[in-house]
């Protein structure tokens, strides 16, 4: 049977079109594919890079706790000084480690689940118990505490371990007993919240810088800030917490 010769045309020009978009849909799937090998490259490597810095941030403080550690068992004539230096890198870079495990835990439990709105905090029943828990090794020579402070955005945990770590460096991790002045005062610069003052008479046994940068971070990962200072004869410690912008009396 002979076809016409636009028949002829119109079936070769159908045929054309179907091979063209059969070649075109190749060229997508192609550059589809490039795109996904792509991702899927930065994707390996970013993962390459997590892992990396997740060995780092693991191994540096547990390298540390192994290294410390290690010392002051083969050097059992090591002085109560040094001694006591070595036990304090101990402790910590312990805490540093487990705030880092805490922290990966958290983020994995709560990669799918919405975060919770935290409870405010009132300072003093939380410096009152951190205190009671230190009786041994802290006495308050003297308090000024602000008649109305505001109330913290740092969680009450928080704000207890942020404590605890100021007193674990004033008193050298409980061993050395020691007389402070404490005082509370509210700020309502750009950032309110509280700055909570320590002074101290008697030089601190730990003030390294060392130690007082690594205090300083720790402190500062549960949403304070610390500042210190060490004097011939004294030190301070300023511990600041963020508040909300509503007040209330103490």
């Amino acid at each position: 049977m002979r076809l016409a010769a636009g028949e002829r045309d119109g079936r070769s020009l159908k045929a054309y079109a179907a091979a063209y978009g059969r070649k075109q849909r190749i060229l997508e799937l192609r550059q589809e594919l490039t795109v996904a090998q792509a991702e899927a490259r930065q994707a390996i490597a970013a993962k390459s890079a997590f892992l990396s810095g997740l060995n780092h941030e693991l191994r540096t403080p547990l390298n540390a706790i192994t290294g410390f550690t290690g010392l002051v068992k083969e050097q059992p004539d090591l002085g109560d000084e040094k001694r006591a230096e070595y036990l304090d890198h101990v402790l910590n870079s312990a805490g540093v480690l487990l705030e880092r495990i805490d922290a990966i835990l958290r983020a994995a439990a709560g990669a799918d689940t919405p975060r919770k709105e935290e409870p405010s905090t009132d300072l003093l029943p939380v410096l009152k118990e951190v205190l009671a828990a230190r009786t041994k090794s802290v006495f308050v020579s003297r308090a000024d505490i602000a008649d109305v402070l505001p109330t913290l955005i740092v969680p009450p945990q928080d704000l207890e371990r942020a404590l605890g770590l100021v007193f674990d460096h004033l008193t050298d991790g409980g061993k050395a007993r020691r007389a402070i002045s404490c005082a509370a005062r509210a700020e309502r610069g750009e950032l309110p919240g509280i700055t909570v003052t320590f002074e101290v008479v008697d030089e601190l046994g730990c003030s390294s810088n060392v130690y007082q940068e690594d205090l300083v971070r720790q402190v500062k990962r549960l949403g304070c800030e610390l500042t210190t200072e060490t004097e011939e004869g004294g030190s301070k410690l300023s511990l600041f917490c963020p508040s909300l912008a509503e007040e209330r009396a103490a």
